[in-house]
């Protein structure tokens, strides 16, 4: 599988999924059987950072569903950061300093999940019980900008949507509602989209109010909308529900480590039996050419 994966890639995408699997072949992690037992399969991969978080996921299996959102680079390294010093300053198991660590210390640096398609995020309390539970529901709402044009009139212009949102919809949903009525304040509709980013321009009649008319946007079309969290993952190959970085990174990246660690003592323990063997095996063809060195070096004209 990991073939496939990189051999459709390239460039610095390439270099990423490498460096995921960076000292795989030093037993820093365990394998087991796939699903037919013909081959062993990595049970995590070591990478440096939580990816689970960095690019979100999302799957389905049998009685269980998970849905984790993508994060900011910066916000999670600072947030490994802190957990680090917080292990090295308590001097005792690692284990017990990561307990110790709670979701307001990791929300000074993890404010929140980071979407790709930007938008903005409604509530913060939310976020905390998502963060402290691992699964609760995210309200995103679509960035917008209420400008004025000539003749007393204004237009709405959405800059920015919500995660996992289509354009299109959103484009059909507003002309669907305009057509039966229910946004009959609403004259032209038009995206204005282009390389500089996404421009959705909703132009109202004369005598409209622009946050009524906002306000119901946002309630009858998705430029408003909910992303479900489920932050479940397998830790030790049963499912369970992360909260924040504590199980992602603990369970990964020191494992790994640590299993490295131990792996490069075990090859340095090898590499010293082995060179006092070879030592013992060349000491008697030494010892029978010890004599006619000295002989040599005592008369060099005896050659």
């Amino acid at each position: 599988m990991e073939f496939l994966i990189l051999t459709g890639l390239s460039g610095a995408g390439k270099s990423k999924a490498v460096e995921m699997l960076e000292d795989i072949d030093r037993n820093t992690v365990n394998f087991s059987d796939n699903f037919d037992g013909s081959l062993q399969e990595p049970d995590v991969l070591p990478a440096k950072l939580p990816n689970l978080l960095l690019n979100g996921t999302s799957g389905i299996a049998v009685g269980m569903a998970t849905n984790i959102p993508p994060h900011n680079l910066r916000e999670v390294a600072a947030a490994i950061t802190f957990m680090i010093e917080h292990m090295i300053e308590s001097e005792g198991d690692p284990d017990e300093a990561v307990s110790d660590i709670s979701v307001d210390d990791l929300m000074q640096f993890v404010k929140g999940p980071d979407f790709p398609t930007g938008a903005m995020i409604v509530g913060g309390a939310e976020i905390k019980e998502v963060y402290a539970t691992g699964k609760g529901r995210i309200v995103m709402r679509a960035k917008t900008e209420i400008q004025e044009m000539h003749g007393e009139r204004f237009r709405i212009v959405v800059t920015e949507i919500p995660y996992q949102v289509n354009k299109s919809s959103i484009l059909e949903r507003i002309a669907e509602l305009v057509r039966d009525g229910r946004l009959e304040m609403i004259a032209n509709l038009r995206d204005e989209s282009d390389r500089r980013g996404m421009a959705i321009a909703i132009e109202l009649k004369r005598g409209a109010q622009p946050r009524t008319i906002l306000n119901r946007l946002l309630k009858y079309t998705q430029l408003q909308s909910t992303f479900g969290v489920q932050m479940l993952a397998l830790v030790d190959g049963e499912p369970r529900e992360a909260v924040l970085l504590r199980e992602s990174q603990r369970m990964n990246r020191l494992d790994a480590a640590s299993t490295r660690r131990e792996r490069e003592l075990c090859d340095a323990a090898v590499a010293e039996t082995d060179i006092a063997d070879l030592s013992l095996s060349i000491r008697p063809w030494w010892a029978s050419l010890e004599d006619p060195i000295l002989r040599l070096r005592a008369d060099p004209a005896s050659v």
